[in-house]
């Protein structure tokens, strides 16, 4: 029975001891451009290269730690957007509360020389009625034809004699810049092949076509936008056929 009495009471007296050995290291963050306190910075109570405590200001940028370590230490301020700040303090035996008063902190200066910024437009856009394919970000627009940037949309197909299809269907409509061209009714697959891809802005592919169109455009219509400073000039094809029997022949379009 008095051995456990005994037990209680070293652990009373002991607990009291280690209450009075806890030191309060206190004080507050403030911005030192503006005066203004810095909310949520983080401080760090720093021995040996070791993290002893650490907590974060709050809204009036006061901070608070507790530790029970004494001798030289530092104090560590960090915040984003602002540079580290490194305080030390000395933690005494008999002194139990440590005010380190108002600390200030500074922004990071950086000079920035130029910034460039770059948008690219995404290749394919889908709307209500209409599908947009933008050619200027196709490879194939460089150097291919209008048949070579139809093969590479959606839903479109082409055949080996040059036909298009929309959706499966050979009832499409092809408009120039909003509007019927006659190289598309006489030979609709010479008159892409002709066409440079590089001449080209955008392609629209309209599946729901209003009544006007029709019967033209029975299983859609796609018009093909040409790029408004588009230089005129001239197009052509030359055929050179040779058999024997001396057989030859030539076309020139």
């Amino acid at each position: 029975m008095i051995y456990r009495v005994l037990s209680v009471v070293f652990l009373f007296f002991f607990t009291i001891s280690l209450k009075a050995q806890e030191k309060i290291i206190s004080g507050n963050i403030t911005d030192a451009g503006t005066k203004q306190p810095v909310e949520f910075a983080t401080v760090q109570l720093r021995m040996l290269d070791s993290i002893i405590a650490s907590t974060i200001t709050d809204r009036k940028g006061r901070f608070s730690v507790q530790t029970t370590v004494e001798g030289n230490a530092i104090l560590q301020f960090s915040f984003i957007g602002y540079n580290i700040l490194s305080k030390p303090i000395t933690i005494a035996s008999d002194l139990r509360n440590v005010n380190v008063g108002s600390v200030e902190i500074f922004l990071l200066n950086e000079n920035l020389t130029e910034v460039t910024v770059t948008g690219r437009r995404s290749l394919l856009n889908t709307s209500i009625d209409r599908k947009v394919y933008n050619v200027s970000s196709d490879v194939m627009a460089q150097s291919g034809s209008a048949s070579d940037i139809l093969k590479n949309i959606p839903s479109v197909e082409i055949d080996i004699e040059g036909a298009v299809s929309l959706r499966g269907s050979s009832g499409v409509m092809i408009l120039i810049n909003g509007r019927p061209s006659p190289l598309m009714r006489t030979n609709m697959a010479e008159a892409l092949e002709q066409l440079p891809a590089n001449s080209i802005e955008r392609i629209e592919v309209i599946t729901n076509p209003s009544a006007r169109f029709k019967p033209d455009g029975t299983s859609g219509i796609i018009n093909i936008v040409l790029k408004k400073n588009t230089k005129g000039g001239f197009n052509g094809t030359a055929t050179i056929t040779a058999g024997s029997n001396d057989r030859f022949g030539t076309n020139l379009n």
